[in-house]
C-alpha cells in the first residue's frame, strides 16, 4: 500500500483475531450475495450480450442463452458450421459481444481432430453465422474480449480491431520482459519466481478493457497481469506497460489465475484461480481487496474457467461443477486502517495448504494446461453421456508399477508429465504394425501394456477378443491377410470415445474389421421394439469364449445370447425335440458354436446368414412332410386369416404349426378352433378331415 499508517500491536492482535474467529467478511474489503446458481453441462466460457448471458457447454456442444437475473436457460442454440458444403466440428472457444453481435471464436477440427484453423463468427437470430475475418496464426485460439471500440483477439499473439476485419498487432512484449514495480522479495519469498521458469515466454491467454483506452492481458503461467495504458498511443508507438501479479498460495497472490474481467462500477479487477478456486479482486494497481466463493463467501469454486462482468455482477462458468454461478457485489472498500505490507505474513492464509486444494491438484494442474492454455481438450476432462474418458479416479486394487495416489488413478498414472517419450510399436486398426517411434501422449507404456497393468483379466486369449502375437494368415469374415488383434487402441480410445470407451459405436466397430457382408441378413438389426439390438447384444467380447464366437453369456454361465431378448422361450427349453440340449450325433444345421442351451437355436437359426425358407428349414429334418398349398388371395385378407401366419398369400408349415411350443400339443399344431375357421373358408365340410390328414393327402396326389 501506498500509504503507512501504525497501530499498536494490541489493536494488530485484535483485529487478527476477529478476521478470524468472526462470521463476518471483516477481512476483506467487499461484500457480496449470490444471485443465481444454473446447472449447465461443463460450461468453459460466457459473454453478456443484448440483455442476456451466453454460455458454451462442453459436453453438449451448444451456447445456450440465460436470463441474467434469474439463471432461467432461454434457449439452446447449435453451433453448425458448414465448409465446403460439408457440416465443420467447431470447438468454442471463447463468446464476446460488440456492438450487440454475439461472436464465438473457435477452432475447426476435421474428422480426425486435428486442428486445421481458427475462426471468428458472428451471430443474429436472423443472418446466423457469419465468418469474420482473423488474423492467422499458428497457434490456437485463446480469447475474444471487446470494450465499446475495440475487440482484442489472443492467439499467441495479441491483435486489436475497430470493425472485426482490419486487425493491427499489438506489440506487447512477454510478461517476463516487463518488470514489476510493485514487487516485494522481502515479504513475500515466491515473488517474481515464476519470471524464472524456463517454461512459457510469457504469453498473454486473457484480456480485458477497462474503459475505452486500457486493456489489462492476463498471462496466466507466470501469473502477471500487464497493463496497456493508452492502446492507440500505445499502437501509435507510445503508452505506457505496468505489470503487477503475486505468486504464491497467500490470499490474495495468485497460482494458477485464468480469467480476468474489469468491474466498471468499483473500477476493479476479477480475477479467477482455478488452482485456488476463488474469484480475487483487485484494483487496476494490483492491490488485493478481496475474494468470493461459489457462495459469495468462503466455498470454493471447482474450476472457475471463465467469468464476465455486467454492472455489479459478476457470472462464473464453474466446469467441474457444471454450473453457471452469478454473484453480485454490494460493496467495495479499497481503504484500509493499517498497512497490510508490513502484516502480510500474520494476515494471510496459505490457501495452497488447504487439503482439497492439495487433494485436487494433480487433475488441476494438466487441466490448467490443457483447457486451452498450452494445449485445447477440454473434452478429455468431462464425464457426459455422449462423451467417455477413462476415469480417472477409479481405484486400483494390488500393487502396480504405475504411479498412483491414495491407490487411485490420475492422469499421471498413465501419462508422464514430464513428457518422457519411450520407444514402442504402434499398430493401425487392422493391427499392422506402423512404426517403432516414441509412443504418443507421453505415455507410460506401450498402449497394451499399459492398459493390462490394471485390467488383467483382459489378457486372457481363451475369453477375450485380443490375442498377443497372434496373426491369422487369412480371416474367414473379413477375406484380408494379415489382420490380427494386438492392442488395445485399436477398438478403444481413452479420451473422447464412446461406450465403453470404444472407437466408434456398434456395429460400426465391429463392421470395420468384419465388413458389411457379416452384418446379420437374416436377424432384425437396430431398434426393434423399442429395444437396441447390435452385435454387443449377441456377443460379449471381453467375457465370451472364442470356441463360441464370443457369445454373450449371463451371470453364473447362464447362457443369455439368445434368451436375452427372446424371455418367452427359456422356460421351453429341452422341453421337445425342437427345444432340446441333448448331444446330437450329427448336428442338423452344422456344427455346433454356440453354448449347449443355446446351440440348439442354431439347429434352424442363422442370424449371420441370408435367410432360409421356413419351408426349406423344416424340410432339412421332416423330409416326407414337405407340402405346397396354393395362394389364398383373396381369402388371405379376410377376417377369418386374422391371426394366421402366412407366407405372403401361402401357407407354411408354422401356420399351422408352433415349433416352439410345449411337447404335450400334439404335433406341435396350434389352437385347433382358429385354424379350422380359417381352412374352412375355402374348404366347408371337407375341412376337418382335410385338417387331420393333410400330409397325407398331399402325399397321395404326388405332390
Amino acid at each position: 500500500m501506498s500509504h503507512k499508517s501504525r497501530i499498536p500491536i494490541v489493536t494488530v492482535c485484535l483485529f487478527i483475531g476477529a478476521m478470524f474467529f468472526s462470521t463476518s467478511r471483516a477481512d476483506q474489503g467487499l461484500s457480496a450475495k449470490n444471485i443465481f446458481n444454473q446447472g449447465l453441462d461443463s460450461p468453459s466460457t460466457l459473454t453478456y450480450c443484448n440483455g442476456a448471458l451466453w454460455a458454451y457447454s462442453v459436453g453438449t456442444g451448444m451456447v445456450t442463452k440465460l436470463e441474467a437475473t434469474t439463471g432461467k436457460i432461454l434457449k439452446s442454440l447449435g453451433v453448425s458450421i458448414i465448409i465446403k458444403k460439408k457440416v465443420a466440428d467447431f470447438e468454442v472457444v471463447s463468446l464476446a459481444c460488440f456492438n450487440d453481435q454475439l461472436l464465438l471464436g473457435g477452432i475447426i477440427f476435421n474428422s480426425e481432430k486435428i486442428r486445421i484453423t481458427n475462426a471468428l463468427y458472428s451471430y443474429s437470430p436472423k443472418q446466423g453465422f457469419i465468418a469474420k475475418n482473423i488474423p492467422e496464426s499458428d497457434t490456437h485460439l485463446r480469447d475474444i474480449n471487446c470494450g465499446k471500440k475495440k475487440c482484442t483477439v489472443i492467439q499467441g499473439e495479441v491483435h486489436i480491431s475497430e470493425d472485426l476485419d482490419n486487425w493491427s498487432r499489438l506489440k506487447v512484449p512477454a510478461s517476463s520482459k516487463i518488470t514489476n514495480k510493485k514487487s516485494r522479495p522481502d515479504i513475500n519469498p515466491f515473488a517474481d519466481w515464476q519470471d524464472k521458469f524456463v517454461l512459457g515466454s510469457g504469453r498473454y491467454i486473457r484480456g480485458s478493457f477497462a474503459g475505452a483506452d486500457q486493456l489489462f492481458l492476463l498471462d496466466s503461467l507466470r501469473a502477471s497481469i500487464v497493463s496497456v495504458n493508452g492502446v492507440q498511443k500505445y499502437l501509435d508507438g507510445a503508452g505506457a506497460l505496468n505489470k503487477w501479479g503475486k505468486w504464491g498460495g497467500w490470499e490474495g497472490q495468485l497460482m494458477f489465475p485464468k480469467a480476468i474481467s474489469y468491474i466498471k462500477k468499483y473500477d476493479v479487477l476479477a480475477v479467477s484461480d482455478v488452482a485456488l478456486k476463488f474469484v480475487f479482486i483487485y484494483t487496476k494497481q494490483g492491490d488485493y481487496i478481496g475474494k468470493l466463493g461459489s457462495d459469495a463467501d468462503n466455498v470454493p469454486y471447482r474450476y472457475p474457467l471463465d467469468l464476465e462482468v455486467h454492472a455489479d455482477t459478476i457470472f462464473i462458468a464453474d466446469f467441474q461443477n457444471n454450473a453457471v454461478i452469478a454473484t453480485q457485489i454490494t460493496s467495495v472498500n479499497k481503504q484500509f486502517e493499517i498497512d497490510r505490507e508490513d502484516i502480510d505474513a500474520l494476515l494471510h492464509q496459505n490457501l495452497f495448504k488447504r487439503s482439497d486444494i492439495r487433494e485436487d491438484l494433480v487433475k488441476t494442474r494438466c487441466l490448467n494446461c490443457h483447457d486451452g492454455l498450452e494445449k485445447y481438450s477440454l473434452r478429455k476432462f468431462i464425464e457426459h453421456p455422449q462423451l467417455y474418458n477413462h476415469p480417472r479416479d477409479a481405484e486400483v486394487s494390488g500393487e502396480i508399477d504405475l504411479p498412483l495416489k491414495k491407490k487411485k488413478m490420475n492422469c499421471n498414472t498413465c501419462h508422464d508429465q514430464h513428457h518422457e517419450s519411450i520407444e514402442g510399436i504402434s499398430f493401425d486398426p487392422k493391427g499392422v504394425q506402423r512404426k517403432v517411434a516414441p509412443i504418443r501422449y507421453n505415455l507410460r507404456k506401450e498402449y497394451s501394456k499399459l492398459c493390462l497393468t490394471c485390467h488383467t483379466d483382459k489378457a486372457q486369449n481363451f475369453n477375450n477378443h485380443f490375442d498377443l502375437n497372434m496373426d491369422f494368415k487369412k480371416s474367414k469374415s473379413t477375406k484380408e491377410k494379415g489382420l490380427r488383434v494386438v492392442s488395445c487402441s485399436q477398438c478403444h480410445s481413452m479420451h473422447a470415445a464412446k461406450e465403453k470407451l470404444n472407437k466408434m459405436r456398434d456395429p460400426k466397430l465391429c463392421l470395420n474389421c468384419h465388413k458389411d457382408h457379416y452384418k446379420p441378413k437374416s436377424h432384425s438389426f437396430g431398434v426393434v421394439k423399442d429395444k437396441l439390438v447390435n452385435c454387443f447384444s449377441c456377443h460379449n467380447i471381453h467375457g465370451g469364449k472364442k470356441e463360441f464366437s464370443f457369445a454373450r453369456m449371463g451371470k453364473n454361465g447362464k447362457e443369455n445370447a439368445c434368451s436375452n431378448c427372446h424371455q418367452d422361450l427359456v422356460a421351453k427349453i429341452g422341453s421337445n425335440k425342437h427345444l432340446s440340449v441333448k448331444k446330437k450325433k450329427k448336428p442338423v444345421m452344422g456344427k455346433y458354436d454356440w453354448p449347449k442351451n443355446e446351440g440348439i437355436c442354431l439347429d434352424c437359426h442363422r442370424p449371420h446368414k441370408k435367410g432360409i425358407s421356413i419351408e426349406k428349414t423344416c424340410a432339412s429334418c421332416h423330409k416326407k412332410k414337405i407340402q405346397i398349398h396354393q395362394p389364398l388371395n383373396p381369402v388371405a385378407n379376410t377376417y377369418r386369416a386374422e391371426g394366421i401366419r402366412l407366407n405372403g398369400t401361402k401357407v407354411v408349415c408354422t401356420t399351422c404349426h408352433q415349433h416352439h411350443g410345449l411337447s404335450s400339443e400334439k404335433k406341435f399344431l396350434k389352437p385347433k378352433e382358429s385354424l379350422l375357421i380359417f381352412c374352412s373358408s375355402c374348404h366347408g365340410e371337407k375341412t376337418l378331415k382335410l385338417f387331420d390328414h393333410y400330409h397325407r393327402e398331399i402325399k397321395r396326389a404326388g405332390k
